[in-house]
């Protein structure tokens, strides 16, 4: 099947997904506004202008029997031509100038009297989040070749980085490796050293290093997020951080054995929450969020506790356990039987960790000279 077919297809299956929305909420109009949800609905059209946004530069208006495109004249002719094209879109673009009073003019011209919400409303972002929760066969294979080269990206940056670079330096190598494989960095964060043992988020500065590095990288493309993060030590690993590596190796290895379709994510975080105690790390699970469902955001929720959500098959997940000076992240694809490593390490040192008697290869610290 021609590409240009199958993403119409995959379009219109998801237009009836919305419309289910719009029927059941009682509306005549819904319109779309987040980067997330068109990339989603559009089969992985990319509307963004800054990295750092969640609104699309390009929102789209479903009705019950029509999709409007509605964007400033800056926008229109990219999009049409380079992010929707194939797709049955109405093109309904207003003056740049004249701003977010034009695009409500636009769609009360289509909707006239009848109620319409955008997807921020509470209740519609809700339903729209169980429709990014399971992927289609055709997302999966995209998922697969953005996991793969967010993982080539990140392993190419940590062989090239050297002792004494800064973390901004380290982070350009890093964006360098991701643009070369076609893929857009929406995250990188660096940690040198004593920063690495303060900070969980820890943006790139201009911080040294001198024997401990971390690099991690959230990297999109067709609007879906490949999470994962990996370890460079230049010369031996102290007793210490190996210790505190393995134990959120295992840590990260409960949650990946407890994620089966089924179960839910309160369940699965209260077993990793144990297994910090038996490493002997009881308190860390506190001081960062441990994952979550992954897919169009980079978590769908961060799971806790108490959460009531249940994993379902063909759903990505990306778990991050962390203790101080080291952290375990790798997005995964659930199955019915088994978990699938979208960003699967290649050529790198790993950690083997039995859970419940079953093998689960972690990536261990990375050593260079």
């Amino acid at each position: 099947m021609p590409v240009e077919q199958s993403r119409r297809d995959e379009f219109a299956e998801k237009l009836l997904k919305i419309r289910r929305i719009i029927e059941s909420l009682g509306l005549e109009g819904l319109l779309l506004t987040e980067q997330s949800t068109i990339a989603w609905l559009t089969g992985g059209a990319e509307t963004f202008i800054m990295f750092a946004s969640v609104e699309s530069c390009g929102p789209l208006l479903v009705t019950e029997d029509s999709v409007h495109l509605i964007c400033s004249s800056i926008e229109t002719s990219r999009l049409l031509e380079e992010e929707f094209p194939g797709l049955d879109l109405a093109d309904l673009h207003y003056p740049w100038h004249k701003g977010y009073r034009a695009l409500k003019t636009r769609i009360e011209d289509i909707v006239g009297r009848g109620k319409w919400v955008s997807e921020a409303d509470p209740i519609v972002r809700n339903h729209i989040l169980e429709c990014y929760s399971v992927l289609t066969e055709a997302e999966q294979d995209r998922y697969r070749w953005i996991g793969g080269r967010s993982e080539e990206a990140v392993r190419a940056a940590c062989l090239s980085i050297k002792k004494g670079m800064s973390e901004f330096e380290i982070a350009g190598i890093l964006s360098a490796e991701a643009h070369k494989r076609e893929i857009w960095p929406v995250l990188i964060l660096v940690a040198a050293d004593e920063r690495l043992r303060k900070y969980r988020h820890p943006i790139p500065t201009a911080n040294r290093v001198e024997h401990c590095v971390m690099l991690v990288l959230c990297a999109r493309r067709w609007g879906l997020i490949a999470n994962l993060t990996r370890l460079v030590h230049f010369g031996p690993v102290p007793d210490e951080l190996a210790r505190r590596h393995k134990a959120v190796c295992t840590v990260d290895a409960t949650f990946i054995h407890e994620t089966r379709p089924g179960v839910s994510y309160g369940e699965i975080f209260r077993k990793g929450q144990a297994c910090y105690a038996q490493q002997g790390f009881a308190d860390e699970w506190q001081l960062h969020h441990q994952g979550g469902p992954s897919g169009y955001l980079g978590r769908l929720f961060t799971a806790t506790p108490d959460s009531k959500e249940l994993v379902h098959e063909a759903q990505a997940v990306a778990w991050n356990p962390s203790i101080a000076g080291t952290k375990s992240e790798d997005t995964l694809l659930v199955h019915a039987k088994r978990v699938e490593f979208l960003t699967a390490a290649r050529n790198w040192p790993m950690l083997e960790i039995s859970v419940g008697g079953k093998p689960y290869e972690r990536p261990d610290i990375l050593v260079r000279s």
